[in-house]
């Protein structure tokens, strides 16, 4: 299959990365790189939005990535036509608006394009709904809510749950207020506050007009929240606070880098990244409350953001465990 490259040509790498910044420069952060087998990395990056996509049997993932003319980097600012042989994908596959991408990312997991994450996991991650049954599988080994203390959460489907069953424990929530969650939701968008049960019933009158799925949760009184980040063997946990939204990850953000971390923390993330057939990076969000408990509250894949003042250390480590990847590939 032509997406695999023979010796001495250049490695097609797509980063898939719509951010704008030197921080973010995936050209000039594998400007170095070759393989074990001296192919130079050949980057182009693009966010979903610009990728144009045919996946043939035969011939591997045909890209096309729309030209920005307002591009910080020169090598986006004109159409290019591109067939990765690896993708790095480091935005989720989705937007708002209902804006989705996933038959890109279905096209790329035709040709069989290995990635990091692998197209397969970001493909399951993409459903917040997937995640959380792997998260409660992960609960029950470590030995329940003690060991892994999960938010707990109810599913709906859509239509108000009081329309079809009774209201009782095991379909409403009984003490309020409680955080409900429109679909598959991200950077703080798509959830809700709820103080009442009157205030429940009117929201989900409204969801009942559109087809997202929601979850409800406990809102929990939170000191700050913990992110406990992995790429590849590198571990980092960060806390973060804001003064101005109850969601922590939202508006006047407070950030402390912990020198230690504690060894529960790294049982936890050393199960999370054992999901899906292995996640190489992701983030762990828990939630600090004042009483003093926890709460883990979601998992990110290799969407997820890094902490300003060691973006470009944790990029480093990015470009490592690409590198490390690539080369195990058995024909590289």
């Amino acid at each position: 299959m032509s997406s695999q490259p023979s010796q001495n040509t250049s490695f097609n790498l797509l980063v898939i990365d719509y951010n704008q910044s030197e921080q973010s420069n995936w050209y000039k952060l594998f400007s170095n790189c070759v393989t074990q087998k001296g192919q130079k990395i050949q980057v182009e990056q693009a966010g979903w939005e610009e990728i144009k996509l045919v996946s043939n049997s035969d011939y591997g993932p045909l890209l096309e990535l729309k030209g920005k003319n307002d591009s910080i980097f020169k090598q986006q600012r004109q159409d290019r036509n591109f067939t990765p042989h690896f993708v790095l994908v480091r935005n989720f596959p989705s937007a708002l608006h209902t804006e989705s991408y996933r038959n890109v990312l279905l096209g790329l997991m035709f040709a069989n394009v290995p990635a990091v994450n692998s197209l397969d996991s970001i493909y399951m991650c993409s459903e917040k709904p997937i995640v959380y049954g792997k998260l409660k599988e992960i609960q029950k080994k470590l030995g329940g809510f003690e060991a892994f203390p999960l938010i707990p959460q109810i599913y709906y489907p859509n239509i108000r749950t009081c329309d079809w069953f009774e209201e009782n424990e095991k379909t409403l929530p009984q003490q309020f207020p409680v955080v409900c969650k429109i679909g598959t939701v991200h950077a703080g968008f798509g959830k809700q506050k709820l103080d009442t049960k009157s205030q429940f019933d009117d929201f989900t009158t409204v969801l009942a007009l559109y087809k997202d799925y929601f979850t409800c949760e406990p809102f929990c009184n939170v000191e700050y929240d913990l992110r406990l980040q992995k790429i590849g063997d590198h571990y980092r946990v960060y806390q973060r606070s804001s003064d101005s939204s109850w969601k922590n990850n939202w508006g006047a953000m407070k950030f402390k880098p912990h020198d230690t971390i504690e060894e529960r923390y790294k049982i936890w993330m050393n199960e999370v990244s054992k999901m899906f057939g292995g996640l190489d990076m992701f983030t762990l969000d828990v939630m600090k409350l004042k009483d003093g408990t926890e709460r883990i509250l979601e998992l990110n894949d290799s969407s997820m953001g890094l902490l300003f003042d060691f973006e470009a250390e944790d990029n480093a480590h990015i470009v490592e465990l690409v590198m490390k990847k690539i080369n195990d590939l058995p024909h590289v």
